[in-house]
């Protein structure tokens, strides 16, 4: 019996002692930071943009504090990051991330938070810049992994049978409802609007008697704090040596805004397929090539295919280069915008440009240094370097 108490005495002993310590480990990285997590709903329908924003705010001046923060991977929900705005100095750091979330399945799915904490000082950031172009010190930290709970939301089921979450519009276009025997006809379908990326894994019916091919489908994103605006082309080319029917396609939908469900319709389309004339078929010739002739409509698709990746490569190359250029403009006015000395090098340093290496060394020599260089001037050479 006395050993028994002993046991549980021993056993409520380790208890307590693990509850003190991650009371104020708790406690202590209070000290340093508090963080607040928002979302748009907690209960979504599957596949419907959640969308999410975390936010630090530095309690503990006394220390320079840099953070990592991501959402952790799961087959439960896909997530893109939309922005992460940053202000302040070192010691007063606020940070804001947003991104967009989308459930995949019902029932509870947690989001996972990865959290990582650096603890540095002013000395460390201006040793980690002291080196020459070639020969940067690395910023010295010390880094904890900050276990943060998760946030639960419960995901609702959408209607049997829906294809697409979204709110989206379906058109299409046929280049000819009239052709020769096994000349290509082809289809174009596009679908686009604020949802889940609409690929559907079925958009063709099957039939021996007709020759189907299906390019893989263009798909076009646009991510904003509302979701994802998507836009997805199908491109489909047939060939038949008799008329045919293709079935009029419904697409099940549901808004999970409205919380209603609607169809997309491809209506049935008919195609007619000329009869050649007998003398045409007859071939004079003793050596004919028969292969020639049944596969022309698959040199002809081809050629519309090379049409269609030019278009998209050059709106890909545009779309890098505006990006490139919005992205350039924002660091200048960040850079403008500096109030003072401190405010600019934490902006230098968070865009890691290393055309910008000799504009911070003039900045930290005129902070840390002797070097006599006014605030004006050294934004005039940092815009001039961007």
């Amino acid at each position: 019996m006395k050993n028994n108490l002993g046991n549980i005495k021993k056993i409520f002993l380790r208890f307590y002692i693990l509850f003190i310590t991650l009371f104020f480990a708790s406690f202590l990285q209070a000290e340093d930071f508090e963080y607040h997590v928002e979302v748009d709903t907690k209960t979504p329908y599957v596949k419907e943009a959640v969308h999410l924003s975390f936010m630090i705010n530095q309690t503990n001046k006394e220390v320079v504090l840099l953070f990592d923060f991501d959402l952790m991977q799961s087959d439960d929900y896909y997530f893109q990051r939309l922005d992460s705005q940053e202000t302040d100095s070192y010691h007063n750091v606020q940070i804001r991330y947003d991104y967009i979330v989308y459930p995949l399945k019902s029932g509870t799915i947690p989001v996972q938070f990865k959290l990582l904490k650096k603890i540095t000082t002013d000395e460390s950031v201006a040793y980690s810049f002291s080196g020459d172009r070639d020969n940067i010190k690395g910023l010295r930290t010390k880094d904890t992994l900050v276990n943060l709970p998760a946030l639960d939301l419960e995901v609702k089921l959408v209607p049997k049978g829906t294809q697409l979450v979204g709110d989206f519009t379906l058109d299409y276009k046929v280049n000819t409802h009239k052709a020769n025997p096994y000349e290509p006809l082809l289809l174009q379908v596009d679908i686009e609007g604020l949802g889940y990326t609409p690929i559907l894994e079925k958009i063709m019916f099957s039939n021996s008697k007709i020759k189907h091919f299906m390019e893989k489908p263009k798909v076009k994103n646009i991510t904003s704090a509302q979701g994802i605006y998507s836009s997805v082309h199908y491109a489909m080319a047939f060939s038949s040596k008799e008329s045919f029917t293709l079935p009029e396609l419904k697409i099940q939908a549901f808004n999970p805004h409205k919380g209603k469900s609607y169809t997309l319709n491809l209506p049935s389309q008919y195609f007619e397929i000329k009869e050649a004339a007998w003398e045409h078929l007859l071939d004079a010739e003793d050596n004919p090539k028969p292969l020639k002739e049944e596969w022309v409509w698959a040199q002809t698709f081809l050629e519309y295919v090379g049409i269609f990746l030019l278009g998209y490569i050059t709106a890909l190359f545009w779309k890098l280069k505006a990006k490139r250029v919005v992205s350039d403009n924002l660091l200048k006015e960040k850079i403008k915008e500096a109030k003072d000395k401190k405010t600019l090098l934490r902006v230098l340093l968070a865009s890691r440009d290393k055309g910008l290496l000799e504009v911070i060394e003039k900045l930290e020599a005129s902070m840390y240094g002797n070097a006599k260089i006014t605030l004006n001037k050294i934004k005039e050479e940092a815009v001039k370097q961007v």
